[in-house]
C-alpha cells in the first residue's frame, strides 16, 4: 500500500472510531436520531478504511451512498432535528424517528440515482449545508451566551474549516490532490470531519447541562 492510502485509510479509521464512540454517547443520552446517524458515519468510515486497501468497486459504491444519504438528510435534516432536543427541547417519538430514516434512505436513492438530479445534486448538497452551518452558528451563540465559550470556540472554529470543506468538496480540486500525502482532499476532510462531529457532541452535552428539561408547554399548562 502506497503512504497516500495507508494516511487516507488511517484518517477513515478515525472518523469511524469517532462516530461510533459518540454514537453511543448520544444513544446512552437517548437521542436515536444522532446515534443512529453518527453509527452510519462510522460505518461509512469503516467502509471507507476497506476501500483504501482492496480499492474495491463495491466499498467505494456503498460510499458514495453512505456520502450521499449523510450529506442531503444525515446531517442537516436528522442532525438538526436530534440537536433540537436541547436547542428546542423537541424531541420525536420514536416512530417518526423511523418514519425520518425512511424517507430520508429512499430520498437519498431518489436523488443520487435518478438522471434528472445529476447537474443539480452538487448545488442541492451545497445548499443544505449551510443551512445546516446557519443551525450550528445559532447553536454556537447559545453556547456564548451560556459562558460555554471554549466549546463554542471549537464548534466556530469547526463550522468555518467544514464550510470551506464542504464549498469545495464538488467544485474545487487540491492541485496534486491525487498525489499529495498529507494534503489531500480525502485526509483533510476525513480529519475536519472527525473534529466537527466530536465537537458537536461536546456542544450539545454543554447545552444539554444548561438547558430546562421541561417542555415550555407543560409548564404553561401546570400554571
Amino acid at each position: 500500500m502506497e503512504l497516500r492510502s495507508l494516511i487516507c485509510m488511517l484518517a477513515s479509521i478515525l472518523l469511524s472510531l469517532v462516530m461510533i464512540i459518540y454514537g453511543t454517547k448520544f444513544l446512552k443520552k437517548r437521542n436515536y436520531l444522532l446515534g443512529i446517524e453518527w453509527w452510519i458515519i462510522g460505518i461509512s468510515g469503516a467502509n471507507f478504511a476497506l476501500y483504501w486497501v482492496t480499492m474495491s468497486e463495491t466499498s467505494y459504491a456503498i460510499m458514495l451512498y453512505l456520502d450521499a444519504f449523510s450529506r442531503l438528510f444525515g446531517i442537516p435534516v436528522i442532525g438538526i432535528l436530534g440537536m433540537m432536543a436541547v436547542s428546542h427541547h423537541y424531541r420525536p417519538s420514536i416512530s417518526v424517528d423511523a418514519w425520518v430514516f425512511l424517507v430520508s434512505i429512499i430520498g437519498t436513492a431518489v436523488l443520487l440515482y435518478t438522471e434528472f438530479f445529476e447537474a443539480s445534486l452538487p448545488y442541492i448538497y451545497l445548499v443544505v449545508w449551510y443551512g445546516f452551518a446557519a443551525y450550528l452558528c445559532y447553536f454556537a451563540v447559545r453556547l456564548f451566551s451560556n459562558g460555554d465559550t471554549v466549546v463554542a470556540t471549537h464548534l466556530s472554529i469547526a463550522i468555518i474549516a467544514s464550510t470551506i470543506l464542504h464549498t469545495a468538496y464538488d467544485f474545487y480540486t487540491i492541485p496534486g490532490d491525487e498525489t499529495n500525502i498529507i494534503f489531500n482532499f480525502w485526509f483533510i476532510a476525513l480529519v475536519v470531519w472527525s473534529y466537527l462531529f466530536a465537537v458537536i457532541y461536546y456542544a450539545y452535552d454543554a447545552l444539554d447541562r444548561t438547558s430546562v428539561d421541561t417542555d415550555p408547554r407543560s409548564v404553561t399548562e401546570s400554571v
